[in-house]
């Protein structure tokens, strides 16, 4: 998909399309009507947040890497990174429901990529992928399960959660799930740790727990890490890291 150059053509749709500054990749667009139109319908487009975008843009998937995603429904990010890739190398996306994955290969023929493979698998699992390649994959995404308090705006039912008990076991699976991709990346690699939601406690917190008491997170150190903001950055509330493997 080449965002640029669909923009008019979205426009006519009836939504109006245009180049978000902050990407090469992506189409800020405003009103409706754009999925029934047949740029959708061809390919030529799918749908993210602008936070999604950045946080694997600043990954930064290069073609032949190997790239898994350990949560990766709806499928966004696998499919930002096939494109960045240039479809050349090999997304691995697992998710742990069947019914999402059946939507992602479904979208995947769509947009005609090629380099994703979704497949069922648990990211609280212990041990490596059968399909993992010999000493590991080059990026590992988690864009783990969270609160959600950053989606506000298009999941008001989350203001009546109680957010204060949910946490806690919030916070368990998220630890496990980063503890056990770090094992996957491979030596010189990426991990690229990421939520929806605004709660420190979720996200740099939890991240510096695991350098700090994980049997691999000595091994790493941040090389990038953001915070954004409705508010201030015009998107999602959305917490994203990238680490480095040593």
């Amino acid at each position: 998909p080449d965002a640029g150059i669909h923009a008019p053509e979205e426009s006519q749709a009836g939504a109006e399309a245009e180049i978000d500054p902050r990407t090469a990749h992506t189409l800020r667009v405003r009103g409706s009507g754009i999925l029934a139109g047949e740029a959708f319908r061809a390919g030529k487009f799918f749908v993210q947040d602008i936070a999604s975008v950045l946080a694997v843009e600043a990954l930064a998937p290069a073609p032949g890497e190997s790239i898994l995603d350990v949560c990766s429904a709806p499928g966004g990010k696998s499919k930002l990174a096939a494109v960045l890739m240039e479809d050349k190398g090999s997304v691995q996306s697992f998710d742990i429901y069947p019914h999402k994955i059946l939507l992602m290969e479904k979208d995947l023929a769509r947009l005609g990529l090629r380099s994703v493979t979704p497949a069922v698998r648990d990211a609280l699992a212990k041990g490596a992928p059968e399909t993992m390649p010999e000493g590991g994959y080059d990026q590992v995404i988690c864009d783990v399960p969270c609160s959600g308090l950053g989606v506000l705006a298009r999941k008001p039912e989350l203001r009546y959660k109680n957010v204060s008990k949910e946490q806690v076991e919030l916070t368990k699976i998220q630890y496990t799930i980063i503890r056990n991709a770090a094992g996957l990346v491979k030596a010189g690699g990426a991990l690229l740790y990421s939520t929806c939601t605004v709660m420190r406690q979720e996200n740099g917190d939890l991240v510096r727990r695991f350098l700090a008491e994980s049997p691999d997170g000595g091994r790493f150190r941040i090389e990038q890490e953001r915070q954004l903001l409705p508010d201030t950055d015009d998107a999602d509330g959305f917490y994203y890291c990238i680490l480095r493997k040593a």
